[in-house]
């Protein structure tokens, strides 16, 4: 690799990472932070269609059961903080979408954040810690060791992965890389 860093971008519909110290080459690979079933249930369905059908790899950060696990090896009073905050929204799930989609579109990551972190944070610290901070630290060393090899590279993470103070970018600019916000 050359001396460059590479460089992370996050736009308002995408996270993409490119290494920009790589030759340019055609393939890409196409990522994905979880399951097939929990990635195409998310609205993954276009991107994982578009890189199968162009023969791009199709990797995940993290497996089914390593998810399922995350839960279950929580204490159970986080759990019951995550079961009853599903169950407060499960109500106001398309207001709530649509609060989302319109701070992401937006690119107010402050929005996302007391949309989705603030508020995990206030139900439970271990929650928080175990579906966000600790998943997105292991992202980002995974993203960091991607970067190091050659090729460009797709990544897509749900929005709550990208706001907050222990967001996937602040985890990859701790890791000494640049991070830069794009806007369609």
């Amino acid at each position: 690799m050359s001396g460059k860093r590479p460089v992370t971008k996050f736009n308002s519909q995408l996270s993409r990472a490119r290494n920009t110290g790589a030759p340019s080459r055609s393939s890409a690979m196409a990522l994905r932070c979880s399951s097939t079933n929990a990635f195409m249930a998310a609205g993954g369905a276009p991107l994982f269609q578009r890189a199968a059908a162009t023969g791009k790899p199709i990797k995940g950060f993290e497996t089914a059961p390593q998810q399922i696990g995350f839960i279950a090896d929580m204490s159970e009073a986080a759990q019951l903080a995550m079961l009853r905050s599903g169950l407060k929204e499960f109500d106001q799930a398309d207001a709530f979408l649509g609060r989302m989609v319109t701070a992401w579109a937006t690119g107010d990551v402050e929005g996302l954040d007391a949309l989705i972190g603030q508020e995990m944070r206030d139900e439970s610290a271990e929650m928080y810690a175990v579906m966000l901070t600790r998943r997105n630290q292991d992202w980002a060393d995974q993203i960091q060791v991607l970067l190091a090899g050659s090729g460009t590279a797709f990544i897509s993470v749900g929005a709550g992965h990208l706001a907050g103070p222990d967001s996937l970018q602040t985890q990859l600019e701790q890791r000494g890389l640049r991070v830069e916000e794009v806007r369609d």
